[in-house]
Parts: structure tokens; sequence; C-alpha cells
């Protein structure tokens, strides 16, 4: 149904109508929204996520910015949208902290600044903070993911198999992440192909865990996570060679 008004609710509720189908005309209309209210740091929350979902990070990190700066740290999204729009690692983990700082339970804050810790090679915080995502029963595997790479580093494997039971029992969709940043974000994030890889091989699907890291290995070819995977999965399909590559 077509909607009324010429305030920033009727163009808020075209928003949300627009977003997955025509995300330009969604940014449209929310910056007509603000053009009628500059002063609500939801709407400007909103316009960061439409700009990250079209790809443009520098003004997505503007809209957070300001969206941020209008709520103060009593709440925590604008600076999720912050972080999610930052390419500097070092930056994205400070931003993470002082969502911490404020929410020290804020378990998504926790995993995603464990997973940097993970990817930026600090195992000793990478562990805390998944450890504490962990214990706040997390509903996604992500966190168990990055949690059993890093055991796995760490030559845990007693806690890596718990983790890999936990993912296996309840969270066994290869895709969970993948489809919940590309609904909002859009598919900008090469994390999400890393988690499904990871996860589709200790499923056994090892024909999709290769697709997997094959579309990882395109954003990121430095990944030696995504290398590893790619040699188990030709291990487990006899093509030796090609698992030799790999682990090279």
């Amino acid at each position: 149904a077509r909607v009324m008004g010429d305030n920033v609710a009727a163009y808020t509720h075209r928003f949300f109508q627009q977003y997955t189908v025509d995300t330009e005309a969604a940014l449209e209309a929310i910056e007509r929204a603000i053009d009628r209210d500059a002063t609500n740091a939801f709407t400007h929350g909103l316009r960061s996520l439409a700009l990250q979902r079209l790809g443009r990070f520098a003004a997505a990190r503007d809209a957070a910015e300001t969206s941020a700066r209008l709520a103060g740290e009593r709440w925590t999204i604008p600076l999720i949208l912050l972080a999610s729009s930052t390419a500097q690692g070092d930056a994205a983990i400070d931003i993470f902290s002082r969502i911490i700082a404020t929410d020290p339970e804020h378990w998504y804050a926790l995993a995603a600044r464990g997973t940097l810790h993970y990817l930026y090679g600090d195992p000793a915080q990478a562990r805390a903070d998944l450890e504490a995502a962990l214990a706040l029963e997390p509903d996604s595997n992500f966190p168990y993911v990055f949690a059993t790479l890093q055991a796995l580093r760490d030559g845990r494997f007693e806690d890596a198999t718990t983790y890999i039971a936990i993912i296996l029992d309840r969270y066994p969709d290869p895709d969970l992440y993948k489809r919940v940043i590309g609904a909002t974000m859009g598919q900008h994030d090469s994390l999400g192909t890393l988690i499904a890889a990871f996860v589709n091989l200790v499923l056994g699907r090892y024909d999709a865990a290769a697709e997997n890291a094959t579309q990882g290995l395109a954003f990121a070819p430095d990944s030696p996570d995504l290398w590893v995977m790619q040699g188990i999965v030709h291990c487990n399909q006899d093509r030796y060679a090609e698992a030799e590559d790999a682990y090279s």
C-alpha cells in the first residue's frame, strides 16, 4: 500500500518498504526524513545502513558517526554501524570496546572484537573476548566458529571439539550469518563465506565447503584459514595434489 504523508514517520515507513528491493529509493526516503528533522539518531542510523548496503562506506561512516553523536552512549546500534563501516581493524576494535564499556554483556560486541583480535593475531585477547561472548550463550554460530579456530591454533583440541558439537547441535545452518548480513548490509562482508565454509566442513558437506572457500578467497586471498579448509576438503575428496597446493 502507498504511504501518504510528508513527515518523518511516512518517509521512514517508505524506507522499510523499499530497503531490500530498491535501496537507492530507500536511501532517498530516509534522506527526506532527515531533511524534516535532522536531530533523530534513528534516521541517521538507517541512512548509514542503506549506504553500507550500497557500498558507500565513507558516507556510511559519516552517517553512523552522526547517529552515534546524537544517541550518546546509551544506544549502541549506531556504534555497531560505525564499526561495520570502518575498514581499519584497530579502529573497529576501539569502537567495540566503547560498546562493551557501556554494556559488558553485549555478546555481539564481545564476539566481534574477539574475531578481530583473532584475525589480527592477538590470541590472548581473542580467546578472552570469545569465551566471554560464549558465556552469554549467543544465538548465532559465528562466535563458536572463531572460538573453535582460536582453540585449534592454541592446541586446545578438547575445547574445539566442544564448540563444534554446539555448532552441530544448535546452529548448523552454514548460511545464517551470510543471510543476516546480506539482508541488512549487502554482500560486502567476507567473513560470511569463511563461516559457511567452516560449518559446511564440519557437516561433511565438502562440495559446499569448497565452493565457500573459493568464494572467500576471492575476497581474502591471503586468508590462511580458507586455504587450510580448502586443503582439508581436497584431502577428503582424494584430490591430494590440489590439497598440497592449498596447504603451500
